[in-house]
């Protein structure tokens, strides 16, 4: 009986022993496997939604996700868009090489030129051996914001319009290009009123007989062609409208806030209520151009320029820099230099139609000859003493925000006693105004060619 339970004791044991070798075999052997090829990896990305932005969008936004291999063995991690709008988003890369407990980051972003509308795709992580991840992206494009952009010119005979008016500069006109009339008249052959906008179709400022006292044709403005210019340069989105004041003749002192009316006194030269007119100013042209204005219900000229801008603020144009060609007829003040005189307009302007101080250009365009005082005809009117208008922007030291747009290149007009060493022609000043429009697109838009 004895020997019997021994042996049936002997069996059991050795029935445990057998089946414990087993059991501790195959934990010893899952334990090497979680020691030597454990493969998992992790996202902190959920899904994303962009920040909307209008179609005129310009930047590019970015996620950035991280993936962590969290296990103990190196992984390659693969990285996939899908969906109907996959071709709408971008990855910075394919794939991730990760050691083990490391982490490495992509980013997903949309692009660029998307229409209106809602954009959406999945992103996908996968790796050999693990459970793949996803999260889906979207981006939302609003309808462009429409914008209206309002750019005051002003000056003297060369930004009054001394070009003829060619068919070319008729054509091809973008109804993104808008003219505020300043004095009603016949344009050309349509009818204007005051303070009403139009297409901007040349003329510009001129208004009535197309015909100068040589009978040569007038009537083109590097206004025409800098308006052309931001047109092409800007996205559709935008509204481009000029406030235009000019006139042949006009001293820069004509366009004073303060002591405008004084300066147009009786007679010429002499001082007048404290202010000392130069030798022969103003001039019976000059006096053309104020009594143009005035009759047309401004005060003054500068009043011309102020009332027709806050006449585009309440319609919602927002004003973003000033385009000047003036010099030749100098300062008209003797006790005041040309770049005071322009300081003093700039500063009133912005004072007035409620900017801060120096907060948009003003780009000013040498006289005819490229503006230096070595080889000027003589006919910058002293507007150049000192250089100030030298393409190497030393009129900043007045004005900051102040720029220098070269005339070299800008030919002459032609004709009846031309060129008489003031004068642009068409093709002058379309290169001229082009010019202020490159320069007004770098200043206000960054755009550079």
């Amino acid at each position: 009986m004895k020997k019997i339970q021994f042996l049936q004791a002997a069996k059991f044991f050795a029935i445990n022993l057998s089946l414990l070798l087993i059991i501790g075999t195959a934990l010893t052997g899952c334990q090497e496997t979680n020691k030597n090829g454990v493969k998992n990896f992790l996202i902190t990305q959920t899904d994303y939604d962009f920040p909307a932005l209008n179609e005129a969008y310009t930047r590019v936004s970015s996620a950035k996700v991280k993936v962590t291999n969290d296990g103990n063995t190196a992984l390659t991690a693969a990285i996939a868009l899908s969906g109907t709008n996959s071709g709408s988003f971008s990855l910075n890369t394919n794939s991730l090489e990760l050691p083990a407990n490391k982490d490495k980051t992509f980013t997903v972003s949309h692009i660029k030129g998307l229409k209106t509308g809602e954009y959406k795709a999945t992103v996908t992580i996968s790796a050999e051996g693990c459970e793949s991840k996803s999260f889906n992206v979207s981006f939302t494009v609003e309808p462009p914001k429409v914008e209206k952009h309002l750019y005051i010119a002003f000056g003297q005979s060369n930004m009054q319009g001394p070009g003829a008016i060619r068919p070319s500069d008729k054509e091809n006109i973008s109804d993104r290009w808008k003219t505020l009339n300043i004095v009603a008249g016949t344009y050309g052959s349509e009818t204007r009123a005051k303070g009403q906008w139009y297409k901007a179709v040349p003329p510009l400022i001129i208004s009535g007989s197309l015909t100068n006292y040589l009978g040569l044709s007038i009537g083109l403005s590097p206004s025409d062609h800098f308006g052309r210019t931001m047109v092409t340069g800007t996205p559709d989105s935008i509204t481009i409208g000029v406030a235009a004041v000019a006139n042949g003749d006009l001293a820069l002192s004509s366009f004073r806030k303060t002591h405008g009316a004084t300066y147009f006194s009786p007679g010429q030269g002499g001082t007048v209520d404290g202010i000392i007119r130069t030798n022969g100013r103003p001039s019976d042209t000059e006096r053309s151009g104020w009594t143009r204005y005035t009759g047309a219900g401004y005060t003054s000229l500068y009043d011309a320029i102020v009332t027709n801008v806050k006449l585009a603020q309440s319609q919602g144009w927002e004003v973003k820099g000033i385009i000047l060609h003036q010099g030749e007829s100098g300062r008209g003040l003797e006790d005041k230099t040309w770049v005071e005189i322009l300081k003093e307009i700039y500063d009133d302007i912005l004072a007035d139609i409620g900017l801060e101080p120096d907060s948009i250009p003003i780009i000013c365009g040498q006289p005819f000859g490229g503006g230096k005082v070595d080889t000027s005809t003589g006919n910058d009117g002293g507007a150049n003493v000192g250089n100030q208008l030298h393409i190497d922007n030393r009129i900043q030291t007045t004005i900051p925000n102040a720029w220098v747009i070269s005339s070299d290149g800008c030919g002459a007009r032609t004709g009846n006693q031309q060129p008489d060493g003031t004068h642009f022609g068409s093709e002058g000043i379309q290169l001229l105004g082009e010019r202020y429009g490159e320069k007004m697109l770098e200043q206000v838009y960054g755009y550079t060619n």
